[in-house]
């Protein structure tokens, strides 16, 4: 069963954010291949929301690390096994090298 995905206001800057880096003059395939792979991780999580790990900073949150960035996300409305577990909010999605 797919889960809505949705994207808090500061996640989906940083997913602008991201599409104008590697989209730039200059970036390349490689530029847009990371780009569809981070979207990709993210419609995935609709399906397997338990794939990233629990968050060392806080154990309500899980983070899921894509091409050298790291996707913050809340499963909402259920903690247990994968079936029991709702929507998906991401939270932010941090670039290489942010904290």
């Amino acid at each position: 069963m797919a889960r809505s995905v949705s994207l808090t206001d500061e996640a989906a800057e940083s997913l602008d954010a991201i599409l104008h880096w590697y989209t730039q003059r200059g970036a390349g395939r490689d530029g847009i291949d990371r780009v569809r792979a981070i979207l990709a991780a993210i419609t995935r999580l609709g399906i397997y929301p338990f794939m990233g790990r629990v968050s060392d900073q806080d154990p309500t949150m899980r983070e899921l690390v894509c091409r050298q960035h790291r996707i913050i996300y809340l499963v909402e409305d259920g903690a247990g096994a994968s079936e029991d577990a709702g929507d998906i909010l991401v939270l932010d999605i941090f670039g290489p090298g942010e904290p």
